[in-house]
């Protein structure tokens, strides 16, 4: 198969390639799955929130692809994007297939696993089984097609797409990236069938659209995700294969719809220690500023550092990394809360008197009430060293308490203070 669009518009599939021999992951990848917490009160788990805010994913644990990745994501759109491997006929090593969809010379599907459709709780987000990939993949697959679904074999499969088991830590800290746009839209009949029966259900489609924004929420809230199942998640392969392709394999994967089986090496995802540090700050953020802004706010020529987001009010301090040739850390604001444009006083600051007008279009505010400077800048090699920072950031990222015991604010150097 090439990519596959749905006709019902919810989701775009990209072919990867082929995937017709046993990839082995390197060692480190049992190190570096994505850790979060789960909801389990309803029947089928669901993926609430990560511990990192942007975790990174290890394009070298996934067998490698032919054909580049085309999907992506556009918050003004409810459509899902997904990839398999096809001609597909094996799981990597160490992971075991935990469904299977076949649709035979009759167009009829059977389904074996985690592929079987299951309708969700009515009035739920997902649907009836629009939203669920491995479904959706299914029911794109042509007579003779097989569809199986890989997940590490300490995993179980989850139904957006993952695999998932119980870690043997807690953590103590979650975030949530919130992202979307101001929109209208009306829902539309969407016809779903699976071989056998045929169900209908509504969802929506945008009639406009606005202003796309971002928002990220980290927290620390015992008593809510005590509630919570913590989890270590990776991406489900999915594999496509005709049955013509089996006549060629030497290895063959045997699938059929009441067993499932496959060449499996033990793996343990869970058992690790958490390797990331979970104790950050809520009241401190790295943020990144070009050089001649942060030399204007230390000269005092500008008052307020202006971005097109709101920040989460809990945040009092900015640690700024100034960006290239700078490359550093050196200063720290304890700023205002975001104001809006007309609430800035009109005394002559750089870009006052455009965010006023609403010309710059940045949205929000930041007075500079406060600013120090590091006795000594923290260059960036420095900070992904000690593992401060794993890049410039490129939004803004909360602080640690480890940097924050290491950077007391008592020796800085205090430079000026709007506050009486």
């Amino acid at each position: 198969m090439p990519t596959v669009s749905l006709s019902d518009g919810s989701w775009s599939f990209d072919n990867l390639g082929p995937l017709t021999t046993t990839f082995t992951q390197p060692a480190r990848c049992t190190q570096t799955p994505i850790h979060g917490f789960i909801t389990t009160v309803l029947d089928y788990p669901l993926w609430q929130y990560g511990v990192e805010c942007n975790p990174t994913v290890d394009d070298s644990c996934y067998p490698p692809s032919t054909n580049s990745f085309t999907g992506t994501w556009n918050p003004r759109e409810w459509l899902g994007y997904g990839e398999y491997y096809s001609p597909g006929l094996l799981c990597p090593s160490g992971w075991a297939t935990v469904g299977a969809a076949t649709r035979d010379e009759h167009h009829s599907l059977t389904f074996s696993g985690a592929a079987h459709p299951s309708k969700q709780p009515e009035g739920t987000w997902l649907g009836v089984n629009l939203y669920r990939p491995q479904t959706a993949l299914a029911s794109a697959l042509k007579p003779g097609q097989t569809l199986a679904m890989c997940c590490p074999s300490s995993m179980t499969a989850d139904v957006q797409g993952g695999c998932y088991c119980t870690l043997s830590e807690r953590p103590t800290s979650a975030c949530e990236v919130f992202r979307g746009a101001d929109v209208d839209y009306s829902y539309v009949a969407r016809t779903y069938t699976d071989g056998t029966t045929t169900e209908t259900s509504y969802v929506p489609t945008f009639t406009t659209t606005g202003e796309y924004s971002e928002e990220t929420d980290y927290f620390t809230r015992t008593e809510f995700l005590d509630e919570l199942t913590p989890v270590s998640w990776v991406d489900m392969i999915m594999i496509v294969h005709h049955q013509s392709d089996l006549s060629e394999a030497t290895d063959l994967l045997i699938l059929t719809s009441t067993s499932i089986r496959a060449k499996t090496l033990e793996v343990n995802h869970c058992s690790q220690h958490i390797s990331i540090t979970m104790s950050k700050s809520t009241t401190d953020i790295f943020m990144s500023i070009k050089p001649e802004h942060i030399q204007n706010i230390a000269l005092r020529t500008k008052n307020h550092e202006y971005r097109g987001y709101l920040l989460p009010s809990s945040i009092q301090r900015i640690w700024f990394y100034t960006s290239s040739p700078t490359q550093s850390i050196e200063y720290v604001a304890h700023i205002s809360h975001g104001k809006r444009p007309g609430e800035v006083p009109d005394d002559g600051g750089i870009g006052n008197t455009e965010f006023n007008t609403d010309l710059n279009k940045s949205g929000y505010g930041y007075e500079i009430l406060i600013l120090w400077k590091l006795r000594d800048p923290l260059t960036l090699k420095e900070a992904i060293r000690d593992g401060h920072l794993k890049g410039p950031p490129q939004k803004y990222c909360w602080v640690s308490l480890t940097f924050l015991e290491e950077y007391p604010l008592e020796k800085l150097i205090p430079l000026f203070s709007t506050i009486d």
